[in-house]
């Protein structure tokens, strides 16, 4: 059922999840500690993907070093990165990854695909709201309080406005890659990456 615009109000700056970020403080686990963190988040995460066997394949990779008592920051990345190839190369509607060079269009395709068998029907800014050929990080640097370009934060408003918000994750260079979660989620959701090893001082 689509949410009524009178029930979340859109709030003036973009609600989104910057990981790492000075709010998420990476939390040393062990491997065990950190799928069961990974599981967790999963179960958090808004899309219109069968769960059941991601979870399968979260138990079914294995960290560099398994029998690490805590894993190091590297592990923690190289783990998430062999999650985040394996969960793409069996859906692009989880962690949504896209280039920095991606067009508009594409990205709200990837959006809209996510959410598309959920309640949730955000109304997305078109392409045509732009200059031609704009990609994503258009407008980029016009406000110096945002690490964000104009067209990604209005893409993020335009999912707070039906109580979304987007998380972004560490990815490799030119690449970006993020998840949607609901707003009334966003604390546990912080507190999961934090202990799945992604928080502050995390390295690319």
């Amino acid at each position: 059922m689509q949410r009524e615009d009178s029930q979340v109000n859109t709030p003036k700056k973009p609600r989104a999840l910057f990981q790492p970020s000075n709010t998420c403080v990476r939390i040393m686990a062990s491997p065990i500690e950190a799928k069961a963190a990974y599981h967790s988040l999963l179960d958090l995460l808004v899309c219109s993907t069968d769960k059941s066997s991601l979870h399968a394949l979260i138990n079914s990779l294995e960290f560099p070093n398994n029998t690490s008592e805590n894993l190091s920051e590297d592990e923690d990345i190289a783990f998430f990165h062999a999650l985040n190839n394996s969960i793409n190369a069996r859906t692009r509607h989880l962690l949504i990854n896209f280039r920095n060079t991606s067009g508009i269009r594409e990205l709200n395709s990837l959006i809209m695909e996510t959410v598309r068998f959920t309640e949730y029907y955000p109304v997305l800014p078109s392409e045509n709201d732009y200059p031609d050929n704009a990609n994503v990080l258009h407008g980029l640097g016009l406000d110096n309080e945002s690490e964000l370009s104009n067209v990604l934060q209005n893409i993020i408003l335009a999912l707070n406005a039906v109580g979304l918000g987007v998380c972004f994750l560490p990815a490799p260079p030119d690449t970006i890659v993020i998840f949607l979660y609901r707003l009334i989620d966003e604390e546990k959701i912080d507190h999961l990456v934090c202990r799945t090893g992604l928080g502050l001082g995390s390295t690319h």
